[in-house]
């Protein structure tokens, strides 16, 4: 089975707290996707083995995962080696994922960055045809992810990028507390750890308001913005191609001088198929309506007096 996202981390609930609202963001875009669960998490203070796969199960139908697999590895022991990297190629070459989410790159918890080297390296090496692995006894083709990305968990890390899951939210939330056994339940006779006070998923939500609160843009500008500032400038960005700039031309016109300028001609805009990326200029066929039309749609929301 072929999936577009591949999420794998060290512990059941790293995907859900960690980028299960990207999950959320691709399957609501028609991306098939996956989670694979290093270990069990039995080093866990609360809970047991047997009650996490459960919890891990009711969470991968909320998050619409078609798979979700265990590979069991010892939890705080397994390490960055040919046996652990075997186990992950083999699982990589058969979901031939194009996306890997994973692991923080350093985090409080030790697991997480040797998972995250782990899973980075056997990413890479499962492109490497010459290292063999078979799957119910055929050989397995080398299949290598287009990339990998590192989610970011406890410690903060700034982003690279960041996706907005506003729409998806509270999916994301009940994904998190399928796991009864690990976050705030008054009633748990458990001893009290780092993730079930009764703030941290306070924490979990006032991160992601801070993500989505301030974003630079553009990159090195030193200048910070939101998602909607942001939307809004690429929006207008886009627009641009339409409207008439210092020259009474429209860039999306090209270098046409009896579109821009035969007044039977210069107001009545094609619907381009694509457009240049430097200049504006439309290219392509001019009758195609989903590129200009997803255009049409940004003129109305953000500028209607073009």
């Amino acid at each position: 089975m072929k999936l577009d996202i591949l999420a794998i981390s060290a512990h059941p609930d790293d995907v859900e707290l960690g980028c299960s609202g990207t999950l959320l963001v691709h399957l609501q875009a028609g991306a098939k996707i996956g989670i694979i669960d290093l270990t069990l998490g039995e080093l866990g203070t609360r809970g047991t083995p047997t009650l996490r796969a459960q919890e891990a199960e009711a969470a991968r139908i909320i998050l619409g995962a078609v798979i979700r697999e265990n590979l069991e590895f010892a939890d705080g022991f397994f390490e960055n080696n040919r046996t652990h990297q075997i186990k992950l190629i083999e699982a990589i070459r058969k979901y031939q994922p194009d996306i890997v989410l994973t692991n923080a790159v350093e985090d409080r918890h030790p697991d997480h960055g040797r998972a995250s080297k782990l899973i980075s390296d056997s990413c890479f090496f499962s492109g490497l045809a010459k290292i063999e692995t078979r799957s119910q006894g055929k050989m397995q083709t080398a299949w290598r992810p287009k990339a990998v990305y590192h989610f970011i968990q406890d410690r903060l890390i700034k982003p690279d990028f960041i996706v907005d899951v506003t729409p998806v939210w509270e999916q994301k939330m009940a994904s998190i507390r399928v796991y009864k056994s690990q976050f705030h339940d008054p009633d748990s006779k458990e001893p009290l750890t780092h993730i079930s006070q009764p703030d941290f998923l306070n924490f979990i939500e006032g991160r992601a308001r801070e993500f989505g609160h301030s974003i630079e843009y553009p990159t090195g500008s030193g200048v910070e913005l939101n998602l909607k500032q942001i939307a809004g400038k690429l929006s207008n960005r886009l627009i641009r191609i339409f409207q008439l700039n210092e020259k009474g031309e429209r860039p999306c016109m090209g270098n046409n001088p009896k579109f821009q300028h035969d007044p039977h001609f210069k107001d009545h805009i094609l619907f381009y198929e694509y457009f240049h990326g430097e200049t504006g200029a439309g290219l392509g066929a001019s009758h195609q309506t989903g590129w200009t039309g997803l255009i049409a749609d940004l003129i109305d929301k953000y500028d209607p007096c073009v």
